[in-house]
């Protein structure tokens, strides 16, 4: 069914159809597809469309303008177990203290499984000084589990986000589209192990400039590139926002 929806759709609206091969390269699903599609006309060469289409997700992908602790504050890494949450935090708390000193910096680490675990977690929760979450996901893993970590974490309201191993990843745009979706800004990309260097604050025009990168030299197969194409292009939303576009 996804063999013979794509074949029909690539026939009809061939501009749509090379888009949505590029966006699938890059890592994003159908549903973020369809979003961006939204604004491209059948009559648009597919050069305009995917300039047009890539400033729209760089505009719907927040980032965090500056240094996410330069400011000061407390903050709570969150995240799996091997995401890079120690390394994000040594790579941070390095260039702070170099910046203002190692009086200036305190570190705190719990987890739900050390003994008065739970006990440590609430006094951190009901501190006085508010708390600031940070999710750190990796790109390295598979979309799915990164967003089962999202939002195994939703309810604490995540004020940022941590995008690393970008070095290692086969494939980024479904972090990006996670964080632009769920509308967490994105802070920093790691990107190797080197302390405090391989971490920058985020940009959004050079982190899908890197997907668009990563796509081009791992590109997907066919059956990759249409899995689940028949749900989503059967819904009626986006049927009727084709056929208006069309139109």
């Amino acid at each position: 069914m996804d063999n013979q929806s794509w074949e029909n759709y690539a026939t009809k609206s061939p501009v749509h159809a090379k888009l949505w091969e590029r966006y699938r390269s890059l890592g994003l699903e159908g549903e973020q597809i369809n979003e961006l599609l939204k604004i491209v006309t059948d009559d648009q060469d597919l050069k305009r469309a995917w300039l047009l289409t890539l400033a729209q997700l760089r505009h719907q992908l927040p980032v965090v303008a500056g240094d996410l602790i330069e400011s000061g504050g407390v903050y709570s890494f969150l995240g799996a177990t091997g995401v890079g949450k120690t390394t994000s935090i040594g790579k941070l708390a390095t260039r702070f203290v170099l910046n203002h000193g190692a009086d200036s910096v305190a570190l705190v680490t719990t987890d739900r499984y050390r003994i008065a675990a739970h006990e440590q977690l609430q006094i951190l929760n009901t501190a006085k000084q508010s708390i600031k979450s940070v999710l750190v996901l990796s790109a390295t893993s598979q979309i799915e589990v990164q967003r089962a970590e999202l939002n195994a974490y939703a309810s604490l309201d995540v004020k940022a986000g941590i995008i690393t191993k970008t070095d290692e990843a086969v494939s980024l745009g479904g972090s990006l589209g996670l964080f632009a979706t769920n509308r967490i800004p994105v802070a920093h990309e790691a990107f190797g192990q080197s302390i405090p260097d391989d971490i920058a604050a985020a940009d959004a025009q050079q982190l899908i400039n890197k997907a668009v990168l990563i796509s081009r030299h791992k590109p997907i197969n066919k059956e990759q590139m249409v899995a689940g194409f028949n749900t989503t292009f059967t819904n009626t939303g986006y049927k009727e926002r084709h056929a208006a576009s069309v139109r």
